[in-house]
């Protein structure tokens, strides 16, 4: 496998779409979308989506199927995904995604956590709220500032590449945006698929 970063690399970036604030507790499902790109050409190599049922646990599964089905076209050096939260509160567990695919995964935060917030709605709602907070809490005591002089808005964890080729990789993929290009085109098909098959009736449930 070549190192993300270096020459010619294939990431692929998972994000999911948007729901209405009735589908909260397991009530309904929303998009997950996968998108692989090559640099630094920036051209998309795979696009691909499943389902996620919203505050479920099903994340994990949902995005290793969506790497094994970009993966037939082009093995991405790195995956990147948009913090681990997903649907609500679903899950995407990335040292369980590393383990499964055995690719390098980077974790990014775009904003600060308040985890006491996030324990306490876990706590009101979910019965199995440490476990999830449990993935949430390790993976963001893990991350560390994206970039130098940027704060702690941009955060970066990684797994199975050290976090120097993980921000490199990042650098490399951007195209106009702070988001890495796959995964900014794998929100924007994420959003645009779930709102198309949502349609206008909110009822209507994936």
């Amino acid at each position: 496998m070549r190192t993300p970063g270096s020459g010619s690399s294939h990431y692929l970036g998972i994000d999911d779409g948007y729901f209405p604030k009735k589908f909260k507790g397991m009530r309904g499902r929303t998009v997950l979308a996968a998108v692989m790109t090559r640099h630094p050409s920036a051209s998309v190599l795979c696009i691909e989506f499943t389902y996620i049922t919203v505050d479920g646990l099903d994340a994990t599964t949902a995005a290793a199927y969506l790497v094994d089905k970009c993966r037939v076209r082009a093995e991405p050096q790195l995956v990147f995904l948009d913090g681990v939260t997903y649907a609500g509160f679903n899950i995407i567990d990335p040292e369980r995604l590393h383990l499964i695919t055995g690719l390098p995964i980077a974790v990014i935060f775009w904003r600060p956590l308040n985890m006491e917030k996030v324990r306490k709605a876990l706590a009101n709602h979910f019965p199995d709220w440490r476990y999830r907070y449990g993935i949430i809490e390790g993976v963001y005591r893990r991350s560390t500032p994206l970039e130098h002089g940027q704060g702690s808005a941009l955060r970066i964890a990684s797994y199975g590449v050290s976090t120097a080729v993980a921000r490199q990789a990042v650098a490399s993929s951007r195209i106009y945006h702070p988001y890495p290009y796959p995964l900014k085109l794998a929100d924007t098909v994420a959003s645009s698929l779930s709102r198309y098959l949502l349609g206008d009736d909110e009822n209507h449930r994936l």
